[in-house]
């Protein structure tokens, strides 16, 4: 055989090589045909036919013990759910409990859990006050009531100095008397400071101070009343 001859054959021989190769890699099911007068080969045929991947054994398939532990760490334990609605034994206030100003009462509200409410005193507002509150006089006059809270557990979202309701702590009217406006202050007033917006722990006490603008005779008395327990503050 001629050296050009040899050449010739060994370029087609890569070049049939190549072809199966490329076939195998860009396609899993490709067929390559082979040129006339040639029958493929063994090895050929191997490399051009591959079978489809076998389904995952029972060992590689997932199994459910993944999605349990995500359930299981969505779902809040019941010992958390306790927790929170946990209250210390401090014994409730019967309604139509009457008190010096200075004493307890123990409440319980639906939402804001326990508390006990020591209601200190009941003062008019320094004139100064009505101009930083942006009220008007002629609309009546501005008391303030300052009392101690104390947590006790309880709360549904938590509990601060002014979860106590503006509307059940109020002062004391007369037939002649009406409250016009108050509450927890936006900012501190003379005499009356901004009441702490901050998360209490059971057992925490903090002090704060309502507004309310009354017209009529000045009030005297405090009461509590949520239409379950009514308590009332004096002198």
């Amino acid at each position: 055989m001629s050296s050009n001859m040899f050449r010739r054959s060994l370029v087609g021989a890569v070049a049939i090589a190549g072809a199966l190769g490329l076939a195998a890699c860009n396609n899993d099911t490709a067929s390559v045909s082979t040129p006339t007068g040639s029958a493929p080969t063994a090895a050929a045929t191997s490399k051009a036919t591959t079978t489809e991947a076998a389904p995952p054994t029972s060992s590689d398939a997932p199994t459910s013990e993944a999605s349990t532990t995500s359930s299981a760490a969505a779902t809040p334990s019941s010992s958390s759910t306790s927790a929170a609605a946990k209250t210390d034994d401090a014994k409730l206030t019967p309604t139509g409990t009457k008190l010096q100003y200075g004493k307890g009462a123990t409440i319980n509200s639906d939402s804001d859990g326990k508390f006990t409410l020591s209601v200190k005193s009941i003062a008019a507002a320094p004139e100064s006050a009505y101009a930083v509150a942006n009220l008007n006089k002629t609309n009546g006059k501005m008391y303030y009531i300052n009392f101690d809270v104390t947590y006790r557990g309880g709360a549904k979202y938590g509990f601060r100095p002014s979860s106590v309701n503006f509307l059940e702590l109020r002062p004391v009217f007369d037939s002649s008397e009406k409250g016009r406006s108050g509450g927890s202050p936006f900012q501190d007033l003379p005499g009356c400071k901004k009441t702490p917006y901050k998360d209490m722990a059971v057992g925490d006490t903090s002090a704060a101070c309502y507004y309310y603008q009354v017209t009529g005779p000045a009030p005297t008395k405090v009461m509590w009343d949520d239409y379950t327990t009514n308590v009332v503050w004096s002198k």
